[in-house]
């Protein structure tokens, strides 16, 4: 009879046993919840778009960026090997598959050159502001460019040209002379020029970027795709720059209509802004779109970086579209 009681204590103690093994349960789905929560957050807060990149010529070990947190975009197709950034700042949405050292940004230099000749010889939209007349020192200058395989177009001594003419040929033709008369018509010396170019960048919070001319021509111009969108996006709020870059070809007296180097201008959406080659730098494009979202237009900015192969400005052109394309349509579907 010895068993009994036995029994008796093992059918008392289960109920006991099955509530600890449901308490334990329960605290292991919330483990699991609190953990799956945590990690949701931390993806969410990434500083790197929530895509796998690889970036074989492009990538290093640096994590610089001189974005501000970003958005929770994520871009589909980055453009592998390529460095791109994109902005749409009404939306508050930005990324970049780039966090590497900067690189060379050739013609892209005059954005910003632009700018800084909007500063100090600010020109609305009509007008043509002051003239700068040709120099002897500016035909050499010039002909120099012009033996290096930089973009000019031809003047003669005497010649008198328009800010506003200059600028368009700056920004349209990418004449690399004109770059360098338009700092002569700031009655700034060519280091005081770059010095206010790098100060504005800073101001801009570029801070991945530094220039060493106004033309572009050296490719110590360095910058990163990030930096760029942001320098698009100031040439932007100038109205005339504005309008200055969504011109296909510049009408120059004398010389006739020399087109734009910008693709995709006036095609496809395209508002500007800026393209640029080097050699040593490949191909670059700063492209804009002003789609209409949700009733409202919304700018979008992309910049993309050290495109080689041929063509390679029509293919940093295609690549740049194509992301503000997919990001346009993220934000209509938002």
């Amino acid at each position: 009879m010895s068993p009994a009681p036995e029994h008796r204590h093992r059918r008392k103690a289960q109920p006991n046993y099955l509530l600890r093994r449901s308490v334990a349960c329960l605290m292991l789905v919330a483990l699991i919840a609190i953990i799956a929560v945590v990690v949701l957050n931390l993806f969410k807060n990434s500083p790197v778009a929530p895509v796998a990149i690889k970036a074989t010529s492009t990538t290093s070990t640096s994590t610089t960026t001189t974005f501000p947190p970003p958005s929770s975009i994520a871009i589909a197709h980055w453009p592998l090997g390529l460095a791109a950034a994109f902005s749409a700042p009404s939306a508050g949405v930005i990324g970049t598959n780039y966090h590497g050292n900067a690189l060379s940004i050739a013609s892209l230099t005059k954005m910003m050159t632009a700018i800084i000749v909007e500063h100090r010889l600010p020109l609305g939209v009509s007008g043509d502001g002051p003239s700068w007349t040709v120099t002897p020192q500016d035909l050499t200058t010039t002909a120099e460019l012009a033996h290096i395989n930089g973009i000019t177009i031809p003047v003669t001594s005497g010649e008198r040209l328009s800010e506003r003419l200059l600028l368009e040929g700056l920004l349209v033709h990418s004449a690399n002379n004109y770059a360098m008369m338009l700092s002569e018509l700031c009655h700034m010396s060519v280091h005081g020029f770059v010095n206010a170019m790098n100060q504005e960048a800073q101001t801009l919070r570029m801070t991945q970027t530094t220039y060493v001319d106004p033309s572009g021509i050296s490719p110590a111009n360095r910058s990163t795709p990030a930096d760029q969108v942001l320098v698009a996006q100031e040439l932007e709020s100038y109205p005339l720059l504005a309008k200055i870059v969504t011109m296909t070809s510049v009408q120059v007296p004398g010389v006739g209509r020399e087109p734009s180097y910008t693709p995709l201008v006036g095609t496809h959406g395209v508002i500007g802004v800026k393209s640029g080659t080097l050699a040593a730098a490949g191909a670059s494009d700063a492209l804009a779109i002003n789609p209409i979202i949700h009733g409202v237009a919304t700018p979008i900015y992309v910049a993309v970086l050290h495109v080689t192969g041929y063509p390679n400005i029509t293919i940093a052109g295609n690549v740049a579209l194509e992301i503000a394309h997919e990001v346009a349509h993220y934000l209509d579907h938002s």
